[in-house]
């Protein structure tokens, strides 16, 4: 009988969980077809979708662990597993995280359904106790403890993110999703509910060794565009002090420097143009002007600062280039802007 041993880690249950796990795939398999690959990490979808606490959320926090975990098989006929997510669901939307060791101890437990939970509300000693007690099932650098940490990265909660690089998760760790560590850092201060939690977090990460332009993953959204799209003037200047490039390009065109002058920050503004950043770059494949014929000049930074209203980033950057005098803003350009679809920063 599975307990809670002396030190206080939950004591694993005895049954084989990769036999009875593989079992249930297998009969899942037969009834709905074949398993999804996708197993449940980190949906920036899910976890960013504002500062909204997600067991107050419409579909409550099952919508949320449901999706990260085989959210492609059919669990109407594992009546077992129901009952173990029901009851999880009640304790993630009343807190009453004291009953999560019960839980675990049932027979159809899943360690990384309730660690990815765990992260996602900043349970740090939860988090920990999982690590420790069900080694078999979260591997130190795996995809598990990797979306994880993302997701609690994207939440700025520290201390949960620190618990899984301290168990063994590198800082470069990316998730199922191909999203980098830093990257759910450095855009998480829109979401956060403490002021400066995006910024401990980057600056842990970078403190670890962490690629300042995330060159593990294959996204074109680099962590310096989320922190100039979020303001964080303090994170951008992180970045860029530890190599991020000021001059990388989204697939659309956008430059950390466009995307802070969308957004209307203007210290990050100024911060990039201090290391470097250019003006006179456009966005050139966003087709935002359909009246053109198909041919498009692209939309500079101070052109979509001026379309958006926001006056003090465009006389910022009008008033930079010092080499030509200033005056990036192309004539016309005004009413060349379409009124719509401008404003549209790409996440992750």
């Amino acid at each position: 009988m599975a307990g809670v041993t002396a030190s206080g880690c939950i004591a694993p249950h005895p049954t084989n969980r990769t036999a009875r796990r593989n079992a249930r795939l297998r009969t899942r398999s037969a009834s709905s077809g074949p398993a999804s690959r996708q197993k449940w990490t980190s949906n920036p979808a899910a976890i960013r979708g504002g500062s909204k606490d997600i067991s107050n959320s419409k579909n409550g926090p099952a919508a949320v662990f449901h999706d990260y975990h085989h959210h492609s098989f059919d669990h109407t006929h594992d009546r077992e597993y129901q009952r173990w997510l029901a009851d999880l669901t009640a304790v993630v939307q009343h807190k009453t995280w004291s009953a999560i060791p019960a839980l675990l101890r049932f027979p159809h437990a899943e360690p990384d359904v309730v660690l990815q939970l765990a992260a996602s509300e900043g349970q740090t000693a939860l988090v920990t106790k999982i690590l420790e007690s069900f080694p078999g099932a979260v591997e130190p650098g795996g995809l598990a403890a990797a979306g994880a940490a993302v997701t609690a990265a994207s939440r700025g909660h520290h201390t949960a993110m620190v618990a899984l690089l301290d168990h063994g998760l590198d800082a470069d760790a990316v998730d199922e999703h191909d999203t980098a560590l830093i990257l759910a850092a450095a855009g998480a201060a829109d979401v956060c509910i403490h002021r400066g939690c995006a910024a401990i977090c980057v600056e842990t990460l970078l403190g670890r060794g962490a690629d300042a332009n995330a060159s593990s993953s294959r996204k074109g959204w680099k962590p310096l565009m989320a922190a100039a799209k979020t303001g964080e003037a303090r994170v951008a200047e992180m970045l860029l002090s530890s190599g991020a490039d000021v001059h990388a390009r989204y697939p659309n065109g956008k430059t950390p420097l466009y995307c802070a002058a969308e957004w209307g920050h203007v210290k990050v503004v100024e911060v990039l143009l201090a290391h470097g950043a250019r003006p006179d770059v456009a966005a050139d494949r966003l087709m935002t002007d359909h009246t053109a014929g198909g041919v498009s000049q692209g939309v500079l930074p101070a052109e979509v600062a001026f379309r958006n209203g926001h006056q003090a980033c465009y006389r910022t950057l009008l008033e930079w280039d010092p080499g030509s005098g200033g005056g990036v803003m192309r004539e016309g350009s005004e009413r060349r802007l379409p009124d719509t679809t401008v404003k549209g920063g790409e996440s992750w």
